[in-house]
């Protein structure tokens, strides 16, 4: 014959009580693996745009100077506020084309790397807190020639969008920092 005796009221406490601990575990892991995400995914952010801007200029500075005729051509131009490469790319004489006269400024307010060429400024990289390069000749030392620039040194050094209040350093942005040294080709 069965028992007809249900729960009573401390087995029901202790099952509540069990059941809260367990869900309260569950929303503090789910808690934690989210913001593990959240701050993964700023960190890949963060990373990739320093690698792809480097590339992009990478790219630029090899080809600075492409001139197919062989007509002397300052590939880039010496300057402390912004990044100047020219190059003549389709051969007409003349560098007023599109993508032949390049200018990288470092937005340093917006934190922004922006790039104007000839059709006015567009956003290469946010979250960037420094872009900073040093003018080579062909031995490697520092010139404010035109003309003996050989080379640069290159650093872009990015940041997370949001600040992370379990990181204690730099404010709470992580920061990435890629430095390259780049030759040109002509």
């Amino acid at each position: 014959m069965l028992s007809q005796k249900g729960t009573s009221l401390i087995e029901l406490l202790i099952a509540l009580t069990l059941f809260g601990i367990i869900m309260a575990a569950v929303t503090s892991a789910y808690t934690l693996q989210r913001r593990t995400l959240a701050v993964q995914e700023q960190v890949n952010l963060m990373t990739a745009q320093a690698q792809t801007s480097m590339d992009l200029l990478s790219r630029e500075i090899r080809a600075a100077g492409t001139n197919p005729f062989g007509i002397a051509l300052t590939a880039v131009t010496y300057d402390v506020n912004q990044l100047r490469l020219q190059s003549d790319h389709n051969g007409d004489g003349d560098i007023l084309d599109a993508d032949e006269d390049v200018i990288y400024r470092f937005d340093a307010a917006n934190r922004r790397l922006l790039r104007d060429s000839g059709t006015g400024n567009e956003v290469v990289a946010d979250n960037i807190e420094l872009f900073q390069w040093t003018y080579l000749d062909q031995n490697g030392n520092p010139t404010t020639s035109s003309a003996a620039i050989k080379q640069l040194d290159m650093t872009i050094r990015s940041r997370t969008a949001r600040p992370d209040r379990r990181y204690t350093q730099n404010g709470g942005y992580r920061s990435y920092t890629l430095t390259s040294r780049i030759g040109l080709h002509n």
